[in-house]
């Protein structure tokens, strides 16, 4: 493939054809199998929830709270609430899934013929970039990741030719409402942006005027965000930030400890995209300027997430690390047709490297994505229909998974999170954070102190991670169990034990 003729227009035309209806089948043929839709995770369902709450005006669970509260991408939660003008609320979680997979694909293939990828290339890359690693699980885990992995790869395509100034800087300047690290990208993008214009002009006052008027349209692509999340939280970024690092309290844990973390992390990471096609796009990325930009982006990410909440990189299949997967993408097609002969032929092997390894894998990591899915929306139907059955409808409920209960149930719910309920976020900061996660239970008895919930809805696997009910009757609360499902959810009954 290394002497491959790269496509026509109208070859390309035609690939983006082809892909749009084979895109379009597997759509399909999903919504033919999966009706109704099913979902891995509960943390679409808080996006969901809060798209109904803009249409009906108010909140029926969380009462007073703001219906941007819990969302980490306030775009995505407006993709949801366009939708469902239009589609029911699951059919809404699938429609925005499979454009985001469109959208991706299309950006990959634009990303490929950028780079006069042949035909085949171009098909390759493609088929790579959705099957990679967990990707199917990723694209189709009803949250803003598949968003994430379609705008980054669309800016890369801009940024590699200096032609759509404007549109790129507006992606840019959305980056970080998909999902909020990738501030980090969108400040060494204009950086890199200076320097292609230096590049170009060789004129420090041309220079100058070129990035302010990226910084106008990245400014004003941000705005209405910032000012959204600051009208309705008082603050300029999503709560959600606050909320999970106080509650899995990891800032102040020993730097070992946190690494010990990290890297079996990032080990198992490196496992399901494969040793060799990881280091070698790794690797790649050291060949062009764009690509050594990304990488610091990549060092960047991966030493955040190091310093303050390691465990988060684990958490939903490690959907947080697969919005560096384009980048590592990037390396690879952008070196099919490098000067030096080594780095072409390395590029094209690990393109046919990575399909062949991701194709050998896709069943098994399909499956492992169909049985999670299907096994949560059991949990979560079971719990719902049992509460709806055997719980006064005017119930407040104290929950962990602060999504699908609010979609499905009217009843008044407290997120001991602090997703949904941000109020209760200063309780993980004054006892959670400083105990690193010893007086987590201190915690969760002066959330129900002051939002006096009568039950509390939790799976056995946060209490053995978090123990969440742990010495409750020390602070004055006894916790009785009145409904388990085995290893799914469990209902307790709060009552005051002094």
């Amino acid at each position: 493939m290394a002497g491959a003729v790269s496509c026509t227009e109208s070859q390309q035309r035609y690939l983006y054809l082809f892909v749009f209806i084979f895109l379009i089948g597997l759509w399909a043929c999903y919504a033919y199998y999966f009706n109704p839709p099913i979902f891995p995770l509960d943390d679409g369902f808080i996006v969901l929830h809060n798209a109904q709450v803009l249409h009906l005006g108010y909140d029926r669970n969380y009462l007073g709270v703001p219906a941007l509260a819990g969302a980490t991408s306030p775009i995505h939660l407006l993709i949801y609430y366009f939708l469902l003008f239009f589609l029911a609320p699951l059919w809404t979680m699938v429609t925005a899934s499979w454009l985001a997979i469109i959208i991706y694909s299309f950006g990959l293939l634009r990303l490929a013929f950028i780079f006069r990828a042949s035909l085949l290339q171009a098909l390759l890359f493609c088929s790579s970039g959705l099957i990679i690693g967990l990707m199917p699980y990723q694209l189709l885990n009803g949250v803003e990741t598949g968003w994430s992995l379609a705008v980054i790869t669309w800016v890369l395509c801009l940024s590699v030719q200096p032609t759509q100034c404007i549109a790129r800087a507006i992606l840019c300047g959305l980056l970080p409402f998909f999902h909020p690290e990738l501030f980090i990208l969108t400040a060494l993008l204009f950086v890199y942006y200076g320097w292609q214009y230096w590049q170009r002009d060789h004129k420090f006052n041309l220079v100058l005027k070129y990035l302010a008027l990226d910084a106008l349209w990245i400014a004003l692509a941000a705005a209405p965000w910032v000012i959204w999340y600051w009208l309705s939280l008082g603050e300029p970024f999503p709560s959600t930030l606050l909320a999970k690092h106080a509650y899995f309290a990891q800032n102040h844990m020993p730097f070992l400890f946190k690494w010990d973390i990290f890297t079996q992390v990032f080990v198992t990471f490196m496992i399901l995209l494969g040793y060799f096609n990881f280091l070698m796009m790794l690797f790649l990325l050291f060949v062009t300027p764009l690509g050594r930009v990304c990488l610091v982006f990549i060092a960047s990410f991966f030493l955040i997430y190091l310093m303050t909440d390691p465990s988060a990189l684990s958490v939903n299949a490690q959907r947080y690390i697969y919005v560096i997967v384009p980048i590592l993408l990037y390396g690879l097609i952008s070196c099919i047709h490098h000067p030096q002969k080594v780095v072409r032929w390395l590029a094209n092997g690990i393109l046919v490297f990575s399909v062949i390894f991701s194709s050998w894998q896709l069943l098994p990591r399909w499956h492992f994505y169909v049985v999670d899915a299907q096994t949560m929306t059991q949990k979560l139907t079971r719990i719902v229909a049992w509460s709806l059955h055997n719980l006064p409808p005017r119930a407040t409920i104290l929950v962990h998974d602060a999504g699908y209960m609010a979609y499905a149930t009217p009843f008044h719910l407290v997120d001991l999170v602090g997703l949904k309920t941000p109020s209760n976020i200063r309780y993980h900061q004054q006892y959670t954070v400083p105990s690193m996660g010893r007086n987590r239970p201190e915690a969760v008895a002066a959330i129900i102190s002051n939002t006096h919930p009568q039950y509390l809805i939790d799976l056995p696997v946060w209490e053995h991670d978090f123990g969440i009910t742990q010495h409750l009757d020390r602070y004055g609360w006894h916790l009785q169990l009145i409904h388990s499902d085995g290893n799914g959810y469990q209902v307790y009954r709060i009552t005051n034990s002094k």
